[in-house]
C-alpha cells in the first residue's frame, strides 16, 4: 500500500494568478466528475476544499518551461514540497505561513491566515470560446490543457491552427464569472454560444427584471408612491432570488 504525504500551507503563499489558475482547474474537474462536461482540468490542480485548494506537486522541468500551465510564482512552493518528500500540497487559509516561502497575500500576512478566504464576488459574466488540446505524456497519461480566448478572432486563429495540426481536441463554449479582483472562473461548459448565452441570460434574469421594475418607476411623472412601490417590488425580486439560491447558507 502506496502512503504520500502532502505539505499543509496557508493560502497567504498563493498570488492571485495561482488563485485563478487552481479555481478555475477545480472547476474543470467538478465539472468533468459530477457533469461529464469537457476533459477536467490540469493534472496538478486536483480540487478546492473550504478554505483552500488541494494540488498535486509534480516534479518540475529544469528547462525553465511551464507544465501543465503552472503559474511560475508556484515553483517555489512546489519545489519545497518536493524537497520535505511531499507528493502534494494543501493550501489552506487557516494553515501556517512560511518564512521561508515568499508570502504573495499581503493581507493574509497582516492580518492572519484567517483572512486569506476572502468571498468571491463576480462583478459581471463573460461568454467565451475554448479549445482543450490533449497531449500524451511519457507516462502514457492523457493531458488535456483548456486555453479560453477573449475575442472571436484569437478563437478563430487558434481553432484553424488545432484542426491543420492532427492531434485530438475539443472546441466548446464557458460562461465565466469575473471577480472583484480581477481573474475569472469558469462556472459551466457548452457545446454552442447560442446555449452558453441562454443559460447566462436565464442567471441574469431576476436582476433584469429587478433593473426594469425600477427603470418603469423612474420616470418624473411618476407619483412617489408609486415609485416606492416599484422599489420595494425589485428588492423582493433580489431578495427572494439571493434567498432561493442560497441552499440553508444566508447571504
Amino acid at each position: 500500500m502506496a502512503v504520500r504525504k502532502f505539505l499543509d500551507l496557508s493560502t497567504a503563499h498563493l498570488s492571485p494568478a495561482a488563485r485563478a489558475w487552481l479555481s478555475e482547474g477545480s472547476t474543470l474537474n467538478h465539472a468533468a466528475n459530477y457533469h461529464g462536461l469537457a476533459g477536467g482540468a490540469a493534472m496538478s490542480a486536483l480540487g478546492a476544499t473550504l478554505t483552500g485548494w488541494f494540488m498535486h506537486a509534480p516534479n518540475l522541468p529544469d528547462c525553465g518551461r511551464t507544465l501543465y500551465g503552472i503559474p511560475e510564482d508556484l515553483f517555489p512552493v512546489i519545489r519545497h514540497a518536493r524537497a520535505k518528500g511531499c507528493d502534494y500540497i494543501c493550501f489552506d487559509a487557516d494553515a501556517e505561513i512560511l518564512p521561508e516561502l515568499p508570502v504573495l497575500d499581503e493581507d493574509s500576512a497582516a492580518t492572519g491566515p484567517a483572512a486569506a478566504s476572502k468571498p468571491m464576488a463576480f462583478s459581471y459574466f463573460e461568454v467565451r470560446p475554448c479549445i482543450e488540446t490533449y497531449t500524451r505524456l511519457a507516462d502514457q497519461i492523457e493531458h488535456g490543457n483548456v486555453d479560453s480566448f477573449r475575442s472571436e478572432e484569437e478563437y478563430a486563429a487558434a481553432l484553424a491552427q488545432a484542426e491543420a495540426g492532427g492531434e485530438r481536441f475539443k472546441a466548446f463554449w464557458t460562461i465565466f464569472g469575473i471577480d472583484r479582483e480581477g481573474p475569472g472562473f469558469a462556472i459551466g461548459d457548452f457545446t454552442t454560444k447560442a446555449a452558453a448565452h441562454e443559460i447566462m441570460n436565464a442567471i441574469l434574469a431576476p436582476m433584469a427584471a429587478a433593473r426594469d421594475t425600477l427603470d418603469a418607476g423612474s420616470r418624473s411623472s411618476t407619483p412617489i408612491t408609486v415609485l416606492c412601490d416599484r422599489i420595494d417590488a425589485a428588492s423582493n425580486l433580489l431578495e427572494d432570488f439571493i434567498n432561493q439560491s442560497s441552499n440553508m447558507e444566508r447571504i
